[in-house]
């Protein structure tokens, strides 16, 4: 389901005529250099995040939801010792996980939202479920724009949040819409911004552009955020 439908939202047309966020989130319009401390999880392509190596390591567990076709960031995690924690209701069949890391992996048939129900399951109380309340971990989520639903809520309320915070932020160019379409997308990032600080983001190029008045705008950016 789009995320747009979810909330009601119909989209006639892309207009961006008043840029509200120009100023605010124009940086992240272009990716970052890469920080001298920093290791790519998950290969350098498609599905691969940078994360800041000495934070990481002081971390064992990590969660994924949004897994997809493509599991070389929790590959990658499972071979570094960490426990995965993974969930999906979009996906009938995982892809091929090695035998060795069968006992580290554990994976929900279900996606996540503000609910629990058939197909779905509260954000919030999945992640408390995978945790203990002192836990260093990180947080990896890439499920469709529904983070724009879940993750105000959850940096603003949860008791322990993760380390390291992936984001990969979807419908990326409705943040400089001046509406209350345009607000509800930067809303997720002022408020990650209260309690992170920002590590390193790239432009998906994958996701392709929207082209506007105030140039080429990304669909979706892919951001690495740390605690504190």
């Amino acid at each position: 389901m789009n995320v747009l439908g979810y909330l009601g939202f119909t989209l006639v047309k892309n207009k961006f005529e008043n840029l509200g966020a120009i100023n605010t989130y124009s940086f992240l319009l272009e990716s970052a250099e890469i920080p001298k401390d920093g290791v790519w999880i998950g290969g350098n392509g498609d599905g691969s995040y940078m994360l800041p190596n000495d934070l990481l390591n002081q971390c064992n567990k990590a969660l994924s939801p949004g897994v997809g076709e493509v599991i070389d960031f929790e590959i990658d995690l499972l071979n570094r010792g960490f426990e995965v924690y993974a969930a999906d209701g979009n996906i009938k069949i995982l892809p091929f996980i090695p035998g060795e890391f069968l006992d580290h992996f554990h994976f929900l048939n279900k996606n996540l939202s503000l609910e629990n129900d058939e197909n779905s399951t509260n954000f919030n109380s999945w992640v408390s479920s995978c945790i203990s309340k002192e836990e260093n971990y990180v947080l990896q989520i890439d499920i469709e724009g529904f983070e724009h639903v879940v993750i105000p809520q959850f940096v603003a309320e949860f008791h322990n949040l993760p380390k390291i915070l992936v984001l990969e932020l979807h419908n990326f160019h409705f943040l400089f819409r001046n509406d209350y379409l345009g607000h509800f997308h930067r809303n997720t990032l002022n408020i990650v911004f209260e309690k992170y600080q920002l590590y390193f983001h790239k432009v998906n190029e994958l996701a392709g552009f929207i082209h506007s008045n105030a140039g080429k705008i990304p669909k979706a950016i892919e951001l690495t955020f740390i605690l504190g």
